[in-house]
């Protein structure tokens, strides 16, 4: 939890003198002499040693200022201050138009680019105010950086102007290191929390300035008087059920104490929660992950399985994923799902139960059903309907077909299997038979003959009958029995046709044909006549 308060104080620029940051066509910034991108840096040839920086302190006065690193101040107080310079002069003789150009860096409110005319400096120590009065809130570092320091052996105590980047030898200047601007002991620390379940693991970061480093620092994390870690930064697990607040105490190299005490404060655990888009088909990539977290210290970022970071992925294959969020603490949560594999499931189909039909060919599927095909043949599904199928499916379908085979004569079967695809390329065939018989027998064309008794002599000649059938022609046998009766001429004949179709269906005809003998046999000559004669 940042603790910082001292930047909701803004910081006022009040009354600074008139050697403070000016810049203009005559007094122009000649860290800018050279060409990019090191400037200064490579223009200038500095092999002087001339001026040493002792310390760049803050001061209550910008007249024999006093450095205020032996006291201590209240984080977010806030005081009116200069920027005081202590230096020490190495040359022999005097410098004339001395002038030190530098960025002050006042944390939290950016840089104040410094133009500072030194004019005449004399051989040994002294002291110049830099920058002020500025309203400084305790806790601010300071720093002064990009410093260049030029002058000419010779002159007056006046300010050199216009003057440019030819105004100075390449050699009589310095270039110090970036220096820190001695202040008052700020004790000062914020935090990170994490939050899992009743636990809070809280890192402490300390931000102490000012003073004379280095420091030792003793912390209290339960506020029960008692030192809990002499780290500067250290980590503590809370049991987030109680309340804390934590006291950190630094004490610096001249002995000199200061504390800072702040309730800790803990963060909901970070939660995530998820509305899943499942794939419609086992290959589809239309799934997506679409997650909401709250709790932990926002903002959030997101780092997936599958390399995106962004807090919802879409165009997902089934599989299996997991997301890492991390809070603007550095707190991590991880989550992970599933995207199933959408519709697996094969097509429900039904269809009309196996039937019979009386025929002779597969040409009378067509009266009631679908037209006979040897060939996969391809259908609607209002097609599909009409003839009594049924389809039950999680995705759309995408193709309806049904194929014939045909196996046997009398009869005839036809095995017609339906196959249904829907959008996720799951399939289902079923079949169902369909047996085509011809179970009608044959029917004679002509007249058939009646059953007669004749006499011997005048039997009838067999007559020729032939059939019809609606599968065809059939075939006509003829068969003739005798049955003797009691003499030679009196028996019975039994003559029986029978028509015979492709399917064996049969027709048969009996004629019984009585033959008698009723007749007395007559003579073949004349019959000689009664007489009467001699016995010679």
């Amino acid at each position: 939890m940042k603790t910082k308060l001292r930047f909701l104080i803004l910081l006022a620029f009040v009354g600074f003198n008139t050697i403070y940051s000016q810049f203009s066509a005559i007094r122009p910034d000649l860290r800018l002499c050279g060409s990019p991108p090191n400037y200064y840096l490579d223009y200038y040839n500095c092999t002087s040693n001339n001026y040493t920086l002792v310390d760049v302190f803050l001061s209550l006065t910008d007249v024999n200022g006093v450095p205020l690193n032996n006291t201590t101040c209240t984080i977010g107080t806030p005081q009116d201050l200069y920027v005081m310079l202590d230096y020490t002069s190495n040359s022999a003789s005097a410098v004339h138009h001395a002038r030190m150009f530098a960025d002050l860096n006042i944390e939290g409110q950016g840089t104040v680019p410094l133009n500072v005319d030194f004019r005449t400096v004399q051989p040994g120590a002294g002291q110049i105010a830099l920058y002020g009065p500025f309203t400084w809130v305790c806790g601010q570092e300071i720093t002064l950086s990009r410093i260049l320091i030029v002058w000419r052996t010779n002159g007056d105590d006046t300010e050199l102007v216009p003057y440019d980047c030819s105004s100075y030898n390449k050699t009589q200047c310095d270039l110090p290191d970036n220096i820190a601007v001695t202040a008052p002991l700020a004790v000062e620390f914020d935090y990170t929390a994490c939050t899992v379940g009743n636990f809070t693991t809280v890192s402490f970061n300390s931000s102490t300035s000012g003073g004379t480093p280095p420091y030792t620092f003793a912390w209290d994390f339960d506020n029960n008087g008692n030192t809990d870690s002499i780290l500067e930064n250290p980590t503590f697990v809370y049991n987030n059920s109680m309340s804390y607040s934590a006291e950190l105490t630094v004490t610096d190299n001249l002995g000199l104490s200061n504390s800072y005490l702040v309730p800790i404060v803990y963060p909901t655990e970070i939660q995530i929660t998820t509305s899943l888009t499942t794939v419609g088909c086992s290959t589809s990539n239309d799934g997506a992950i679409d997650i909401t977290v709250s709790g932990g210290t926002p903002p959030y970022s997101y780092l997936w399985n599958n390399g995106a970071i962004t807090q919802d992925i879409s165009n997902l294959l089934p599989g299996n994923y997991n997301v890492q969020v991390t809070d603007s603490f550095g707190c991590i949560k991880n989550e992970f799902f599933t995207i199933l594999n959408g519709d697996t499931t094969p097509p429900v189909v039904t269809i009309t139960p196996d039937v019979t039909l009386e025929g002779c060919s597969t040409a009378i599927i067509d009266v009631t059903d679908l037209p006979y095909s040897s060939i996969a043949s391809t259908i609607d599904l209002a097609t599909f309907q009409s003839v009594g199928g049924t389809i039950t499916d999680a995705s759309s379908i995408s193709s309806i077909s049904y194929q014939d085979t045909q196996t046997g004569t009398c009869p005839i079967i036809v095995t017609r299997t339906y196959t249904v695809l829907d959008a996720c390329n799951n399939s289902t065939s079923i079949s169902k038979t369909i047996t085509i018989d011809d179970t009608i027998p044959p029917t004679f064309v002509e007249s058939l003959p009646a059953n007669v008794t004749v006499e011997c002599n005048v039997v009838p000649t067999a007559v020729t009958l032939t059939a019809t059938d609606i599968c065809g022609t059939p075939t006509v046998t003829y068969v003739e029995v005798r049955t003797n009766g009691t003499c030679t001429y009196d028996y019975t004949l039994t003559r029986t046709w029978t028509a015979t179709d492709a399917c064996g269906n049969t027709t048969s005809h009996n004629q019984i044909i009585t033959v008698q003998d009723n007749s007395n046999p007559t003579f073949v000559e004349s019959l000689p006549a009664n007489v009467t004669v001699e016995c010679n």
